[in-house]
């Protein structure tokens, strides 16, 4: 099944959605959905996001400081929630959450670390997909000695946070020039083993 994230987040916080953007696309059978990178013509950005939320499983919001000043994550958020779509909301510390996803849990944003919060998103996403009998299960891995992508299957929940607590990375070979690789657990970065 192809699964649609909506990512909903303000101006000022682009640096940690295009983080999230190049890791969820690196997981098979997601499709990622950002309103403002969106190219319609003729579209305007409410038909955008209109479009975005009805066709999408998931949403994340990230709220942060600089979200507080705008209305359209809040409008995000209440639109999603009122076509039962579950939300992953990331909240950065010292935002007095209301509304919709106050009694909802949510993950702290990590100023700084924001990787760790990557984890978090792609831990929630498995568990939310698993209740509807559905899973993520491979992920891309793009050689760095050959530039070639192929897929692997995804680590179980409790390999990836036993890999992160023990500081270690996933091991791979390459399928197409055998080149040793390492996965990075928080964000599925591939390098090549020096």
């Amino acid at each position: 099944m192809k699964y649609r994230v909506f990512i909903s987040y303000a101006t000022g916080d682009e640096s940690n959605v295009k983080e999230l953007y190049d890791t969820l696309s690196r997981l098979e059978d997601i499709d990622i959905y950002i309103p403002e990178w969106i190219t319609q013509d003729g579209k305007s950005l409410v038909h955008k996001i209109k479009d975005g939320l009805n066709s999408s499983n998931l949403a994340i919001a990230l709220i942060t400081f600089n979200s507080t000043n705008t209305m359209w994550l809040n409008q995000e958020i209440g639109y999603a929630t009122a076509k039962n779509i579950p939300v992953i909301s990331v909240v950065e510390k010292g935002i007095d959450i209301k509304g919709f996803i106050e009694e909802q849990q949510h993950i702290t944003f990590q100023r700084g670390d924001f990787k760790y919060n990557i984890y978090q998103i792609i831990s929630k996403m498995r568990e939310i997909f698993s209740q509807s009998n559905s899973s993520i299960t491979h992920f891309q891995i793009t050689c760095s000695a050959c530039n070639k992508k192929y897929s692997e299957l995804l680590p179980m929940q409790k390999n990836i946070d036993d890999a992160i607590e023990q500081s270690r990375k996933f091991s791979y070979q390459c399928k197409f020039c055998s080149t040793a690789l390492h996965v990075e657990p928080t964000t599925l970065n591939t390098q090549s083993v020096s």
